[in-house]
């Protein structure tokens, strides 16, 4: 059971279904789904509680592991943020609330201030569109995925069993040739933080997981892990590629489309870009149906 503020828990895998009960409310929030909530818990140190019937997350950041505080819930905002406003002053953070929702952001009172939170948008995908790549909005990605078949055609995909330890060290070693593959060419990869998380992933045992890999030789060369949510919605978690082989995210988005749609889910939410350009960059190219925001809120000075 999650308490009542003042008092909150270390988040346990136990939770989810109290978790849930609140969070399929509203729209699925990537900070708020618990899988992910679970994930990103690297520190061991992020704490539940309920305020005025909305759930409350002290987070950690997840670059930098400093802690913070937001809400997921309607019911008195403004008494909501102002708590834990105070709350986050007590206890020496940083007196500003961080990934608030849209829906918790209704009917807030003037006394704050609320600003967007872009780094921290989800990116809202239509499955249907990402399957086909029609259009003149795909007509980049359906010339990658041609050319990555044309180039491969021995390529296979298949679904994965995560709870498997081969299929594990596969994604792992795919995720270190990732990062290998970053550095070499001179760009930012910041894997310490995603490493722990996905192994943390795989201890959550939930039929709602799934994953594809994509092969070349019975190699793996690309994957994904997706949660299948409520009322045809989706969420990808993780999503990694040897980049090695030109072209392979263009194909990778095209068959987690396939296998989604396939599980009778239509949107797919592809979760933040972190601020990153590139990742920012690669995520639009993909035509997103629109953006999941969430902001920031403080007080306004007197």
């Amino acid at each position: 059971m999650i308490p009542v503020y003042p008092n909150s828990k270390k988040l346990e895998l136990s939770d989810r279904a109290d978790v849930e009960r609140i969070t399929k409310k509203f729209l699925p929030y990537s900070d708020f789904n618990f899988t992910s909530m679970w994930s990103w818990n690297v520190h061991n140190k992020m704490s539940i509680s309920k305020l005025n019937g909305n759930l409350v997350v002290r987070f950690t950041d997840y670059q930098t592991g400093k802690p913070f505080y937001s809400f997921l819930g309607n019911n008195d905002p403004s008494g909501t943020a102002r708590a834990l406003i105070n709350l986050s002053k007590k206890q020496g953070l940083e007196p500003r609330l961080r990934l608030i929702p849209k829906d918790s952001i209704d009917g807030i009172d003037s006394s704050f201030i609320v600003q967007d939170d872009r780094d921290n948008f989800d990116y809202i995908f239509d499955l249907s569109k990402l399957e086909s790549y029609k259009g003149n909005d795909f007509e980049t990605h359906r010339r990658l995925c041609n050319r990555f078949m044309h180039s491969h055609p021995n390529v296979s995909t298949k679904a994965l069993n995560l709870e498997d330890s081969i299929i594990q060290n596969s994604i792992l070693n795919l995720m270190n040739k990732w990062e290998k593959n970053k550095i070499d060419h001179g760009k930012e990869a910041r894997l310490n933080f995603e490493l722990a998380a996905i192994k943390r992933l795989f201890s959550v045992n939930t039929k709602n997981l799934v994953s594809i890999g994509i092969f070349i030789n019975e190699i793996m060369i690309a994957f994904c892990t997706n949660e299948l949510l409520y009322s045809g919605w989706a969420i990808s978690h993780f999503a990694k590629g040897n980049l090695s082989y030109k072209d392979v995210y263009s194909y990778l988005m095209q068959q987690n489309a396939k296998f989604l749609l396939k599980e009778q889910r239509h949107l797919l939410n592809y979760e933040q870009d972190l601020g990153v350009s590139g990742l920012r960059y690669s995520k639009n190219s993909f035509r997103p149906l629109y953006l999941l925001k969430k902001h920031t809120i403080q007080l306004a000075s007197k």
